[in-house]
């Protein structure tokens, strides 16, 4: 019983892992769009260098999560293969995100 949760808990994180993954990369592309306007506006002479740098930041901040995410998901991915009795890696195309 304690492995069939242990199986459950580490296949849930795979698709948690999965789907921050999803949500930080579009969040990088609406945040890379603002700072582009930004920049533009700063250009512009419309906002100061402060704003612009803020929009900056917040992209930085936000691609800077995306190795530790990674990370983390392929240590579930791997647990979950230990615990099925797989060498780690070997689940990852059964793992792979649906399109």
């Amino acid at each position: 019983m304690s492995l069939l949760a242990e199986v459950a808990l580490n296949y849930v994180e795979v698709r948690i892992f999965q789907a921050r993954l999803t949500v930080i990369k579009a969040n990088i592309k609406t945040q890379q769009d603002s700072y582009e306007l930004n920049q533009s506006r700063y250009q512009a002479g419309l906002i100061d260098n402060l704003a612009e740098q803020e929009s900056l930041r917040i992209l930085e901040s936000s691609r800077s999560q995306i190795p530790g995410l990674q990370t983390g998901l392929e240590a579930a991915k791997n647990r979950l293969a230990v615990l099925l009795g797989e060498p780690p890696g070997k689940l990852s195309r059964e793992l792979a995100e649906k399109r």
